[in-house]
């Protein structure tokens, strides 16, 4: 056991003497400012040394950046192919990741969360593959790849103009605006290190207690039947009326779910993400690269280059070149972003934008300071219904 810890645990058996003796002196005579003071004080100490018990101990330390697991996430707004590199969509954190349970991996080395399950891949392994992008609905779907969504209710009232997925987002905006007013084409090629995958094991990781605080701070359930979401200002139980306790309590609600995201983190994969973005007309794309449609429907990138999938035998081999030309010789504008370790890691080559060389040394740094790169998603509803207590509920 670390010595530390035991320590501070000792602590709080002594603090809790104090209290006890605290309790004592309150029923004598002593004036009531002095045993106000006496017990704030003693309760700062015991809430610091609870808080200490439940961290790791010196020496040891958990896996990097692993409190991103169950952050709330914001599915409009979000973008996991950022250009800024941070995922836009990440709000606060909702659940709870501590270690109060004081589990420890095999070898003792590392500090493991109360109720999450961890992966690590040792071997900074790089992978990529890339999407070609010449609608709006095709960069959607791009971008689905690394996330996945419980659609289990629906959020489209947040969102002027339907609610798709990520279109609150400025590149969501911009690629739409690019691809709506000029005839031109995106390739976006991903490229990704895995580092450690990280999960909760069951339903029961507690919210954090400021979510607690700000949940409590809405309306009733009553008021709208307990939805997170409601569709107006309330409606009655049986559907029939609005109730009209609280005539903005729909705002109050969509405003929480701003702050909080209309999600939950439970499954993440932690790494790095380098993404490259090239943009051509479409007519030198399709100068360039014949049968464009059969490569449209499976575009492969290995990091060497451009090459076709194994599924997809119509693309030739000079086909493959003519392609690799294209990015290389037309693109019209690129641009780069890196997400996890040292973005100034590696040096890519400006005269061949195919050239990976120096994604490949980033990728060397990644483990140093991983982030979300794949994520899995719980409804923000289902987080709040689940795991909020009837003693944590409005009434």
């Amino acid at each position: 056991m670390d010595l530390a810890k035991l320590s501070v645990e000792l602590e709080v058996v002594d603090l809790q003497n104090e209290l006890s003796a605290s309790h004592t002196r309150q029923e004598s005579d002593l004036p009531t400012k002095t045993v106000a003071l006496e017990q704030l004080e003693l309760d700062a100490r015991m809430a610091s040394a609870r808080a200490t018990i439940n961290m790791p101990g010196s020496g040891v330390t958990s896996y990097k950046n692993i409190g991103m697991l169950g952050f709330g996430y914001h599915i409009f707004k979000g973008n996991p192919l950022p250009s800024s590199g941070v995922d836009p969509g990440f709000t606060l954190p909702v659940l709870k990741v501590d270690y109060s349970m004081r589990r420890m991996t095999a070898d003792g080395s590392t500090m493991l969360p109360d109720r999450v399950a961890v992966i690590p891949y040792a071997s900074a392994q790089f992978d990529s593959r890339s999407h070609l992008v010449t609608t709006s609905s095709e960069y959607a779907e791009s971008l689905e790849v690394d996330v996945s969504i419980e659609t289990s209710f629906s959020f489209s009232a947040l969102v002027e103009g339907g609610g798709a997925k990520f279109s609150a987002s400025n590149d969501y905006k911009q690629a739409s605006e690019m691809h709506q007013s000029s005839e031109s084409v995106s390739i976006t090629t991903i490229g990704t290190v895995l580092t450690y995958v990280a999960e909760f094991l069951d339903d029961t990781p507690p919210l954090a207690d400021h979510v607690i605080e700000m949940f409590n701070a809405l309306p009733p359930p009553a008021c709208c039947d307990g939805l997170v979401l409601p569709s107006h200002a309330g409606v009655s139980k049986d559907r029939s009326a609005c109730t009209a306790i609280h005539a903005n309590c729909g705002d109050l609600y969509l405003r929480f779910l701003d702050k909080v995201g209309t999600h939950t983190l439970i499954g993440v994969h932690m790494g790095g993400k380098s993404i490259r973005v090239y943009t051509m007309a479409q007519t030198e794309f399709e100068s360039s690269v014949e049968q464009s449609d059969a490569f449209k429907s499976s575009l492969s990138l290995s990091s060497s280059g451009i090459e076709s999938s194994s599924i997809d035998t119509s693309l030739s081999i000079n086909k493959q070149s003519s392609l690799k030309q294209a990015v290389k010789d037309r693109t019209e504008s690129r641009r780069e972003t890196f997400m996890g370790g040292d973005p100034t890691a590696g040096t890519n080559d400006p005269e061949d934008p195919t050239n990976m060389d120096g994604d490949k040394e980033w990728s060397t740094t990644v483990s140093k300071n991983p982030v979300p790169i794949k994520y899995e998603c719980e409804c923000q509803r289902r987080t709040q219904v689940h795991r909020m207590t009837t003693s944590t509920l409005p009434t």
